[in-house]
This record gives C-alpha cells, sequence and structure tokens, in this order.
C-alpha cells in the first residue's frame, strides 16, 4: 500500500509547489495578485535585484507592509536612480 501512496504524495506536492507564488521574472509583475510577491522582494533585496519601479510602486500602495518594509522600500526606490520618488 506504500508503493500506491508515492505517486499521490509527489503528485501533491508538485500541485502545492506550483501554486507558491514565487516571481522569478519580470511579467510576474503584471499579474493581477502581484502584490503577493512584495514581502519576499523587499526581504531578498539587496541580494537580489529591486523590481521594477512600477512593481515598488504598486508595493507601496496595495502590499501589506509593516513599518520596517516600508523604510526599506522607499530606500530601495531611492537607490534606484531609473524611478521616481514614491
Amino acid at each position: 500500500m506504500t508503493a500506491m501512496r508515492r505517486p499521490f504524495i509527489a503528485c501533491a506536492l508538485l500541485m502545492v509547489a506550483a501554486c507558491e507564488p514565487v516571481a522569478q521574472s519580470p511579467g510576474d509583475w503584471d499579474r493581477k495578485d502581484a502584490y503577493q510577491f512584495c514581502n519576499a522582494a523587499i526581504a531578498q533585496y539587496p541580494s537580489k535585484p529591486a523590481p521594477p519601479c512600477e512593481a515598488m510602486s504598486m508595493c507601496a500602495n496595495e502590499g501589506a507592509l509593516s513599518d520596517a518594509e516600508r523604510a526599506k522600500l522607499y530606500d530601495m526606490v531611492a537607490k534606484t536612480k531609473t524611478c521616481p520618488p514614491l
């Protein structure tokens, strides 16, 4: 019976992994639920590049950010020379 469960468990794990919101490509920021990527993008900066200016603006307006995340986001925008101030 254990051998029969393995494919089911593997399939279930793949489905869960496929449903996780992970911003990897610039196009992901165009999704309607892109605000879900804000916290991770802020946490990963500066080890990963800042998202596009439009995405950071969206994060400031729609993201559920802590005070520390909001301060870091404003710093990210300020350090990205092509972005207008928020």
